[in-house]
Order: structure tokens, then C-alpha cells, then sequence
């Protein structure tokens, strides 16, 4: 589903970025159908701290669906939404920014029992300038364009490889597919392989959206029309057995927490107090609903 990047420039202003891409997905994660929608953000600044995110689009929309707790009390929300992400076995990761970078996340372990994320308010922060979630990131196009001050720059060079190959006639039916009939199996390997041999990832695409702090605020009448664009999109992927989502490279993602210092799991359970909070209760049925 996306490319989301965090950036802080030499002026210490910090930076999200990200792409607008939707992206449906089948049980095995193989990309279906994707909608570059104008007016999806994935990104958010409520009350002055900075979000982004990357995985399982309902997640988000339940983030949004309970404002009033991003503004006031984001540590409880978020944690709910990990703890109940791992007990349904539901891949997805947020970046905040308040002063410190913090990636929120949860990824179910593989078939081996190796790979699990889960990474809450008592993990440690991230002690970098520059970070990136979601599929794009592990693209050639992101590699080369990371160091870039300019947050948007990788994410465009990711679009600009995927339009780059999909361009080629050999692609011609397939491409006229993306945003309407689903894919076959075969299409779709056929597509995601051809964007990520140019650089790219098909699971990024549409505009790029970037927020800084001292900049536009995510208020709540724009939450409520977030949520409302995500509630047709899950509607319309549900309705054929589809999920809106991409994948997370779990794998590549514990490497560079651990280079960072930062437990991909971190230690102790759940918090009793958090299962026991009404924000937690709340999310929860929020989530049922989706499910």
C-alpha cells in the first residue's frame, strides 16, 4: 500500500511524507487492484505531533475513527491498536513524531515462528533523522534516494519507475486492468516483478502527500472524511474478497530496528490496565467490525 518516510532537515524541522496509493490485496498478499485516490492521506498532524502509516488500511481508519484519543491520549490508543493487531494476527506499523520518533507496529511471525514485530509506547524510540515504512521502502528507487533531504524524493522516484516500466506495451493489458478488473495470480506477479526489476514498488503510487508540524493540521471534519473514503474502499475490496493492505518486508524492517538498538519485540505482555481502559474496549469493537 505505500511508502511513508520520515525526514528531519538540517533546520531540525522534521518531516512525513507519503504516498496515496490504495492498494487490495488477496490473502497471500498479492496485489488485486490499486486506486490512486486525490484524497487519501495516509499521513496526519494532530495536535502537533506527526503520524504516518503503512499496512492494513482499517487499522488507520480505526485511528482516525477515534480522534479525540489521537489528541489526548495517543500512547493508549496506539497500544490498543498493537495488542489487538497481534491477537488477530493483523500487519501494520505507524510512525509518530512528538519530539521523538517512535514506530508503532505489530507483524504476525512466519510459518518458522520467526519475524514477529511488536513494537508499543515501551519500546524504544527511533534515534534517527530518516526512517521508512511500508513496502516501498526496500525498493531499489528508495534506496537510492533515502539520503535525499527532500522527503518526497524517494517516493517519487519509486512512481516514476513503476509508470517508467508499466509504460512498456508489452504491459498495455494488464496496466488497462490495475484499476478495474482484478488480477489474476499471474498478472499480478507479472506486474509487481516488473516494477520492482525497474526500482519500484507497486504497491506506492498517486501523489505524494508531505505534513511538517508548523503546517497543515489534520482536524477532525478532515478525520471523519478520511474515514469515510476508507469505509468505501474497505467496503468495495470486502465485497470481493479482497483487503486493503500491502505488505511488510518483517524480515528487512527487524534489521534496521536492531541496528537502531530497538527490540523488534519488546519484552513483557500486555498491559492488564490497557485491556481494562474503555479506549481499548472501544478500538476493540471497532475492530470486530471490520473483521
Amino acid at each position: 500500500m505505500t511508502t511513508t518516510a520520515f525526514r528531519m532537515d538540517s533546520q531540525g524541522v522534521a518531516r512525513i511524507g507519503s504516498d496515496s496509493r490504495v492498494s487490495w490485496v488477496t490473502g497471500d498478499g498479492m496485489v488485486a487492484k490499486v486506486s490512486d485516490s486525490p484524497d487519501y492521506f495516509k499521513i496526519a498532524n494532530i495536535n502537533d505531533v506527526l503520524y504516518g502509516f503503512a499496512g492494513t488500511n482499517y487499522i488507520y481508519k480505526i485511528f482516525l475513527q477515534h480522534y479525540d484519543a489521537a489528541s489526548n491520549a495517543s500512547d493508549m490508543l496506539l497500544d490498543s491498536l498493537v495488542a489487538l493487531a497481534k491477537q488477530n494476527k493483523i500487519q501494520f506499523s505507524f510512525l509518530r513524531f512528538d519530539g521523538e520518533l517512535r514506530e508503532f507496529a505489530y507483524s504476525p511471525p512466519d510459518a518458522d515462528g520467526q519475524n514477529e514485530i511488536f513494537l508499543d509506547s515501551k519500546s524504544k524510540p527511533l534515534s534517527t533523522k530518516m526512517y521508512a515504512i511500508g513496502s516501498g521502502k526496500v525498493s531499489k528507487m528508495y534506496r537510492q534516494g533515502k539520503m535525499n533531504p527532500m522527503v518526497c524524493y524517494p517516493i517519487k522516484r519509486i512512481i516514476g519507475a513503476n509508470n517508467t516500466a508499466l509504460s512498456k506495451k508489452k504491459y498495455e493489458e494488464v496496466r488497462a486492468k490495475l484499476n478495474g478488473t482484478p488480477l489474476s495470480e499471474d498478472e499480478a506477479i507479472l506486474v509487481y516483478r516488473a516494477c520492482h526489476k525497474a526500482g519500484g514498488d507497486i504497491f506506492t503510487g498517486g501523489e505524494v502527500r508531505v505534513m511538517e508540524r508548523s503546517t497543515k493540521v489534520t482536524t477532525i471534519d478532515d478525520a471523519k472524511k478520511q474515514v469515510q473514503i476508507l469505509d468505501q474502499l474497505d467496503a468495495q475490496a470486502k465485497s470481493q474478497g479482497l483487503t486493503c493492505a500491502s505488505p511488510i518486508n518483517a524480515e528487512k524492517e527487524i534489521s534496521q530496528l536492531v541496528s537502531l538498538g530497538v527490540n523488534p519485540v519488546r519484552a513483557g505482555e500486555i498491559d492488564a490496565d490497557l485491556q481494562e481502559s474503555e479506549i481499548y474496549k472501544s478500538v476493540a469493537r471497532s475492530l470486530e467490525s471490520c473483521l
